[in-house]
């Protein structure tokens, strides 16, 4: 029994409304059993009976132990072919909180982080399988959801260690939370638990040592400081976001006048800034040294992941909206939007109560899955700025 086994009984419509971004973030949280099933408001009850059946009845054991020690490598030893070596590593979570069934990566982001980066020549992944490989310089690169990869035909131990730290910053977003979300959708605003607390999964990806209980560093605070510096890439970056919420106004534009007609029309464009805007976020992964930046970096990251669901909540309309509730969802995020291009924390916080009316008249009305996913996404920008992250003595 895995993670895969429940998402695959799921509705998959990544709705939002059982306070999940993704169907999959439930499924973890499901076989973890800190949420029932019955929290996804789609499920069929074949289904349900079906999950009930998979899960144990008391308590919940792990297939095989996580192991909570710091990344380390397992061997570098000479490579069958002369004049090359392979390593071997575990990447493993420092977080005594992480009991995540030996997942590392989600399987999802993991193909997502690896997709269309020029470093690799060539790339293969399964989502499903929760495997990848991966070609560079002539390395070949084996990676696994459970944290492993073994790099092969590297020159020398120097290479090795060089390449390997490339893949970990490239794969920083696919890092599982110990609150069952990937790094990315943390910083997206999706994760209750990660707006309350400093999400582990950053304290992994920055090999943070030192105690860092402490909070009182917003996002906010990272982004005010970041937009002084007017820094090229992350200034590109926004411009993009900007670009995809400009998409985003056309299609409600044309939904209120029932002119939603090709919808791959839009599709196409999201899908082409998301290329681009990925790229760049990932270049800053690659080659920033500084913390800051990295971390504004992982937020636009994360943010045009929202946008992205909520274009596709936009696109499974198949009518004609322009009913109360509809307007609601929609004006929900452009305030949200609105209220992070201005750094408005009380606007932001604002739009928490907001949400929770309108979870509860759509739990009323009979409303398409896709205006939920709307304002969901809204709501999930709306925590963006208030997101703890580590204090300033860490950044340094």
């Amino acid at each position: 029994m895995d993670a895969n086994e429940i998402c695959e009984l799921l509705p998959r419509f990544d709705c939002g409304l059982c306070k999940n971004p993704r169907c999959m973030t439930l499924a973890r949280k499901i076989l973890l059993q800190t949420q029932k099933p019955t929290g996804c408001q789609f499920l069929i009850q074949e289904n349900l009976k079906k999950i009930e059946e998979l899960l144990p009845e008391r308590e919940v054991k792990r297939k095989h132990p996580h192991p909570n020690v710091d990344e380390s490598i397992i061997e570098i030893t000479p490579c069958t072919e002369d004049g090359y070596v392979t390593l071997e590593v575990q990447l493993k979570s420092k977080s005594k909180n992480q009991d995540l069934f030996g997942d590392f990566f989600d399987q999802h982001q993991l193909c997502i982080s690896l997709s269309e980066v020029e470093m690799f020549n060539k790339m293969n992944c399964s989502s499903k399988m929760g495997y990848a490989l991966a070609e560079t310089e002539g390395k070949r690169i084996h990676i696994f959801k459970t944290g492993k990869i073994i790099l092969r035909r590297a020159d020398d131990r120097e290479d090795a260690l060089s390449s390997l730290a490339k893949v970990s910053k490239l794969l920083m977003p696919a890092r599982i939370c110990s609150c069952s979300n990937s790094l990315v959708d943390c910083f997206g605003g999706s994760c209750e638990n990660c707006n309350e607390d400093v999400c582990t999964a950053l304290i992994d990806a920055l090999e943070v040592k030192e105690d860092y209980d402490e909070g009182g560093y917003t996002v906010r605070e990272i982004l005010r400081e970041v937009d002084e510096k007017d820094h090229d890439k992350l200034t590109l970056n926004f411009k993009l976001l900007g670009d995809i919420m400009d998409e985003i106004r056309k299609m409600d534009r044309d939904i209120k006048n029932g002119e939603l007609e090709d919808k791959d029309i839009y599709k196409d464009k999201i899908d082409k800034v998301i290329v681009e805007h990925k790229n760049s976020c990932t270049n800053i992964f690659l080659g920033e040294t500084d913390v800051t930046n990295i971390i504004a970096a992982l937020t636009q990251y994360g943010l045009a992941r929202d946008l992205l669901r909520a274009a596709d909540g936009l696109l499974a309309l198949d009518t004609k909206a322009d009913d109360e509730l509809y307007n609601k969802a929609t004006k929900l995020l452009f305030d949200a939007y609105s209220a992070f291009e201005k750094r408005d924390m009380k606007d932001s916080l604002a739009l928490g109560e907001r949400f929770q009316e309108f979870n509860s008249a759509w739990k009323k009305e009979t409303s398409p899955w896709g205006i939920a996913k709307v304002a969901a996404n809204g709501f999930y920008i709306s925590r963006i700025l208030g997101k703890p992250v580590l204090r300033l003595e860490h950044l340094k």
